[in-house]
């Protein structure tokens, strides 16, 4: 259900990029990836107070949704913005050299998420806070590059 919801989520992002293309621009990007964070934040708080397994499940499965609704207008918007700026002689290139880059960190973060909470198994919450606060701390710093873009 909850890989299902995800889903529907990416699918929910689409359709609100579509809605909101007037107000989604590049500038405003780091507001997107800071909402993506605090997306997150109540995983984090559910797994520290041990909350009642089906209230747990209700809650993790609601952040994921609009984590991943948030995340997918994230991807469009960065997407649309690459193609827009890149001369069309090298929309390929370039669009291939960002998907491989994607494609490539993705596993580093698995790995470094596998270890981590293999190692912290007990405290899941310190790993899913801290890559909050790291994500929330990008997401300012990135607010200058995005407004100068």
């Amino acid at each position: 259900l909850t890989q299902g919801l995800m889903g529907i989520g990416a699918l929910t992002g689409g359709i609100s990029v579509g809605i909101l293309s007037s107000k989604l621009k590049i500038q405003k990007a780091w507001l997107i990836l800071l909402g993506a964070a605090f997306a997150v934040t109540p995983t984090s708080i559910v797994l520290l107070f041990h909350l009642p397994p089906m209230l747990s499940y209700v809650i993790i499965t609601v952040s994921c949704f609009i984590f991943m609704a948030i995340g997918t207008m994230l991807g469009i918007t960065m997407i649309t913005f690459i193609q827009k700026e890149t001369p069309k002689y090298m929309i390929g290139k370039v669009m291939s050299y960002a998907i491989a880059v994607i494609t490539c960190a993705r596993p580093v973060g698995q790995i470094l998420y596998g270890f981590l909470f293999g190692t912290l198994k007990d405290q899941a919450y310190v790993i899913i806070f801290s890559a909050v606060l790291i994500s929330s701390f990008i997401a300012v710093i990135s607010r200058k590059i995005f407004h100068r873009l």
